[in-house]
């Protein structure tokens, strides 16, 4: 798909991928620079094992020994994570099923959110087919926002609607969620979520 920005910075799927969702990113290709520019990704990964994959991503996205700090995942995926943490009969116990919560987790000393606006059921981008849910690792270290300093904001004048008895105002703000180094970060497709 044709980029929607010149410098090729299209946001989070373009930005963590290692080049199958896009080959490019800020219009440097991603096996110019070797893995470096490359994400790591794991787009057929297995809900069997969802544990020690997700360990083994983590870490690969290891840079100058920071691991993501951020974890974000749709409803079935973060039930599932919780699933595999905790034995089955530990919901059976009332102070354990209260302690445990079902609202937040830490993963590795670090949240992992959940986000309903994250994909559940859709397709793996290696394979094409499959019901596949994302689970993506965020290193804030190395992703930024970027406002244009030409475009900080502006808010136009109250304008009056032609059709109906509404006003409004037009907000103007041009800013871009930057990833300086992919390579921190990572995507997993887990089956079933």
């Amino acid at each position: 798909t044709p980029s929607i920005n010149p410098k090729g910075l299209d946001g989070i799927a373009e930005a963590v991928d290692n080049g199958t969702v896009s080959g490019t990113y800020a219009g440097i290709g991603r096996t110019q620079f070797s893995t470096k520019w490359q994400s790591q990704v794991n787009y057929a990964a297995s809900s069997t094992s969802i544990l020690n994959t997700l360990h083994a991503i983590d870490l690969a996205a290891s840079v100058d020994n920071q691991r993501p700090d951020a974890y974000f995942t749709n409803v079935l995926a973060f039930g599932g994570i919780i699933e595999s943490l905790f034995a089955q009969d530990a919901y059976i116990q009332p102070e354990m099923a209260r302690a445990a919560g079902g609202n937040d987790l830490v993963f590795n000393g670090n949240p992992l959110y959940i986000d309903n606006h994250f994909p559940t059921g859709v397709a793996s981008p290696s394979l094409g087919t499959g019901s596949y849910g994302q689970i993506l690792g965020i290193n804030s270290t190395y992703i930024k926002y970027i406002i244009n300093p030409k475009a900080k904001f502006a808010v136009t004048d109250w304008i009056a609607a032609q059709n109906n008895a509404t006003t409004f105002a037009r907000i103007f703000f041009r800013g871009n969620l930057v990833v300086p180094r992919p390579a921190a970060h990572f995507s997993l497709f887990v089956s079933g979520y």
